[in-house]
């Protein structure tokens, strides 16, 4: 087990990992935030190189606050920089071409339920839905709802941060993973590797089988890949992305006719060729906002614009 140092609390405990500071509090564990002002600004930097780039597209920002946020004690809370103040700070870094899309107080509205895995650091599929409400009323679209998907359960796994702590008491309680499946015919695949995943379909079933459940979602990351569908909505969508945007994506389906999906931690190719090729018209930044306290992002971002 991780021998590492504990902070201990009358309810909880703030446990060092390689990941950082990790609070275990009411049988979940959870980043903490601290906020980075120089390499904030170099993250809005690099998002405001796009929109300055690509004057014709739309460029949105979606920034997902993390689990910490939302919790009910106060004083366990304060441990952790607001990311509500996170994310605004970052934000003021944006040009006026940038188009952030707020998804905190949807979040706050449903944080009574299981939008945050306990054991993960990711959101749930839940909590990507209400981000995306936000985000498909931004288009113009009429406000989905949960009910509109073929909701399934699969259980049970133990994620990343029970991984960095090992700590027993998020043994106890294991995560589990919902599927919301919006039922619109599509074919997802590889564009580098010119190959399928799951027959074509956003929802890798073949992870559920093993400890990495969270890989069900568009099977983990990948350095490019493609969803068509035979819609008609005008939109091709170009996602540049961390992880948290894999349980996003599938919601995607239901307002584009096309979506490309860039992990810039993988993808070396330059991201002028693949707005040209598939014809892009939205970009759709999604990170979570722990990732603006550091540098590496914002310099993978621009790396691809070379």
């Amino acid at each position: 087990k991780d021998s590492a140092k504990v902070t201990g609390f009358k309810e909880g405990a703030v446990q060092d990992s390689k990941w950082g500071k990790i609070l275990i509090y009411n049988n979940a564990a959870m980043e903490l935030n601290t906020y980075n002002e120089t390499a904030a600004k170099k993250y809005a930097e690099s998002i405001n190189a796009y929109a300055d780039r690509f004057e014709d597209i739309n460029v949105y920002s979606l920034l997902v606050p993390t689990q910490v946020e939302f919790i009910d004690s106060e004083k366990y809370r304060s441990l952790s920089v607001s990311q509500k103040k996170t994310i605004a700070l970052t934000q003021s870094f944006f040009n006026d071409k940038v188009i952030p899309v707020n998804i905190y107080d949807n979040l706050v509205s449903h944080s009574d339920e299981y939008i945050f895995f306990r054991t993960d650091h990711h959101w749930t599929q839940r909590g990507a839905f209400y981000a995306y409400q936000v985000f498909a009323e931004f288009l113009g679209k009429k406000k989905p709802l949960l009910s509109d998907y073929k909701k399934t359960d699969y259980g049970e796994f133990l994620g990343s941060l029970y991984k960095v702590t090992m700590n027993e008491k998020l043994a106890k309680k294991p995560d589990y993973i919902e599927l919301f499946d919006p039922q619109i015919p599509h074919k997802y695949f590889s564009l580098g590797e010119k190959i399928k995943y799951n027959k074509g379909q956003v929802f890798v079933e073949k992870w559920l089988e093993t400890e990495e459940k969270y890989a069900v979602f568009l099977g983990g990351d990948h350095p490019i890949a493609k969803i068509e569908t035979d819609q008609n909505h005008g939109r091709n969508i170009l996602v540049l992305k961390d992880s948290y945007a894999n349980a996003l994506v599938p919601y995607l389906i239901g307002v584009a006719d096309n979506i490309i999906v860039i992990d810039p931690r993988l993808f070396d190719g330059k991201v002028d060729d693949v707005i040209a090729e598939h014809s892009i018209t939205d970009i759709l930044f999604v990170n979570y906002a722990l990732i603006t306290r550091w540098d590496g992002y914002s310099e993978l971002y621009t790396k691809l614009l070379k």
